[in-house]
């Protein structure tokens, strides 16, 4: 044999063998990805079908709200029957049809400016049916109150999912005090009360 067929000839042997190895390594190196990243797979999957099924079950809050903006400021309502010929003063907070139909409670908190007195608060809720309900509160006092009011007790409304309107309205019939101011916030529709 010639010098350049031995080189050649070692060169087949040598590269046959190194790629041999280079496969055998390769093989390896895939299975032991495939070892790691199947059962990898397959746990982050069941971790996502898990948690898109459940999740929102439970992660549920138990009770959530609906808060009705009224600005930046509490609502007022100043009055003062003394030497007016008025028999009601109210603050109307209009709603562009909105969907009650999911709560089952309307909360706020109230309070009144003096200390001594009383007065009574009418709540009307009207839909765009023009169906009114309306519900009395007594005694609202000086310091802030929570009120919870069942939307069962506005009798007369029979459709909660095209809300137009929610008034307050002190009447002068209705209370001991002839000029005062009532403060309402925190307005909201409730699934249930923050009591349970």
């Amino acid at each position: 044999m010639k010098k350049d067929e031995v080189y050649d000839y070692l060169a087949q042997v040598y590269l046959d063998k190194k790629g041999k190895k280079d496969k055998h390594k390769k093989r390896r190196l895939v299975w032991r990805y495939l070892f790691f990243l199947i059962p990898g797979g397959l746990i982050l999957f069941l971790a996502v079908f898990f948690f898109s099924n459940y999740s929102v079950k439970l992660f549920n809050p138990v009770n959530y709200s609906l808060f009705l903006a009224s600005g930046d400021e509490f609502i007022k309502i100043n009055y003062n029957f003394t030497n007016s010929s008025l028999k009601k003063e109210g603050y109307t907070l209009t709603l562009s049809g909105l969907d009650a139909a999911p709560y089952q409670i309307l909360c706020f908190h109230a309070r009144r400016l003096k200390k001594h007195g009383l007065a009574n608060l009418r709540i009307e809720i009207e839909n765009k049916s023009k169906e009114i309900g309306y519900v009395y509160l007594s005694i609202i006092p000086h310091l802030w109150t929570e009120y919870y009011v069942k939307l069962n007790d506005f009798k007369g409304i029979s459709y909660w999912n095209d809300i137009s309107r929610i008034s307050f309205f002190i009447e002068e019939w209705n209370t001991k005090n002839k000029d005062d101011v009532i403060y309402i916030d925190n307005l909201r529709f409730a699934k249930q009360s923050d009591r349970n």
